[in-house]
């Protein structure tokens, strides 16, 4: 299951005084998202993921990584 991110915490988290400010921040920042109701944007913790580059795969091969010891 994939979480939402609502307005009211994309605005605290990444700024923004209003919904289009909020929109304008998440598109410089290269996360998508949607105009969900009072025409206030949301996105998904897999488009914050994916902006940042971590993608389950990217998951998936650090849960798999052999652990070396140095020494």
């Amino acid at each position: 299951m994939r979480m939402i991110i609502a307005y009211e915490q994309l605005k605290e988290q990444i700024g923004g005084n209003s919904p289009a400010e909020v929109a304008a921040r998440l598109d410089r920042l290269g996360i998508k998202y949607l105009i969900g109701k009072q025409n206030r944007p949301f996105t998904t913790e897999f488009a914050l993921n994916a902006a940042m580059g971590l993608t389950s795969t990217t998951f998936e091969q650090q849960e798999h990584q052999p652990v070396v010891e140095v020494g």
